[in-house]
């Protein structure tokens, strides 16, 4: 049995890790207008990152992560391509109500995601480079041109790193996978406040639930107090992570003499 201590903790990190970087929605929509939008066609991302390649990349994993978490169909990329050629679109990004409603009616889509990748990069710091990726998306509603949904997200590569360099991302495509899917997570939150509509084999880098009714909450467990077993195998496990400290500084000590 884990000690009650500890649990605590652990719960108190997992809250630190994933509370704390969450990707800000400055506009969402009651979500009976967003859930509506059940047909979506991904525009290619806007690329503002400097990085040649970086649209591409990341419009598809985009364009994959929504068809696979089942929110919303997906209009074949190569459809929203042929559009984009016969229209002669040149910023995707940039589209009036007429070409929307254009698009809506070829596509046979009831939204359009456009957004831009605003950072694609790794940057140079004391402990070695680190990747940086910074995204913003809109979900617009196709027959009305109005905006139902945006949200933007920016995130380091050591935004979950504890010590020793543990839980740091090294590579700029593994952390723009990490940020499309925060995005992905954060419309089905706006698209199903009361019911979690996203599947953990989906996202398995978080733990979430199926689509279930929310239950009543139960009579709160008034906790009873730790037994004296419990109380020594938390002092058992201070001392050892004491003893694991100490160890590595003298480690340290002996490295820089």
């Amino acid at each position: 049995m884990i000690p009650r201590t500890i649990d605590r903790a652990i719960v108190l990190v997992l809250i630190v890790l994933f509370g704390a970087c969450a990707p800000q929605q400055f506009l969402v929509r009651p979500a009976p207008e967003i859930t509506r939008l059940n047909r979506i066609a991904v525009f290619p991302l806007e690329n503002l990152s400097g990085e040649p390649d970086a649209g591409g990349r990341v419009t598809s994993i985009l364009a994959s992560d929504l068809y696979n978490s089942g929110l919303v169909d997906i209009v074949e990329p190569g459809e929203v391509q042929q559009f984009i050629i016969r229209s002669r679109i040149r910023v995707a990004g940039q589209l009036d109500l007429d070409t929307i409603r254009e698009a809506s009616r070829q596509l046979a889509a009831d939204g359009i995601v456009f957004g831009s990748i605003n950072e694609y990069t790794v940057i140079a710091t004391d402990l070695g480079p680190l990747p940086a990726v910074s995204m913003t998306l809109r979900l617009v509603d196709a027959n009305t041109g109005e905006i139902v949904w945006a949200a933007t997200h920016s995130l380091q590569g050591d935004f979950k790193e504890t010590v020793f360099g543990i839980g740091r991302v090294n590579s700029v495509g593994s952390l723009s996978e990490i940020v499309v899917q925060d995005l992905v997570l954060a419309l089905g939150a706006a698209m199903y406040p009361e019911q979690e509509k996203i599947a953990a084999a989906t996202f398995p880098r978080r733990v979430t639930t199926e689509l279930t009714p929310k239950l009543p909450p139960e009579e709160p467990v008034i906790p009873l107090a730790p037994t004296m077993q419990e109380l020594e195998a938390v002092e058992a496990e201070k001392e050892k992570a004491h003893s694991a400290v100490l160890q590595e500084w003298e480690t340290i000590k002996g490295i820089s003499q």
